[in-house]
């Protein structure tokens, strides 16, 4: 994927370039930045808190499916290392002006 579908897809048109390790995707990290792009949309688990992070049940499923390899569960797993705070804070901040949208006004 490329850094411009990252933007796109993941951020929504605000990534933190800045804090990516690797600003360029390599071709030999496609599958496995697929694989956390069908994860991150489809197989979160469930969290009151905060965003929760990706099952491993879907992740080795995914996995199986496109015959990734265990170097690809780990770049997968990078991956999720470096998107889930960043997935969180967005969070955080949507929440605290979704609330104070919602705040009685005087």
């Amino acid at each position: 994927m490329s850094c411009e579908e990252c933007t796109e897809i993941v951020f929504k048109g605000d990534p933190p370039c800045h804090d990516c390790p690797r600003p360029k995707l390599i071709r030999s990290n496609a599958l496995a930045w697929d694989i956390w792009v069908k994860c991150n949309n489809y197989g979160r688990g469930v969290s009151f808190a905060d965003i929760a992070t990706i099952e491993m049940k879907t992740l080795l499923d995914l996995l199986e499916v496109y015959d990734g390899s265990r170097e690809d569960f780990e770049k997968v797993l990078f991956i999720e290392e470096i998107a889930l705070p960043i997935l969180r804070e967005r969070n955080k901040e949507e929440s605290s002006t979704d609330s104070e949208d919602k705040a009685p006004r005087r």
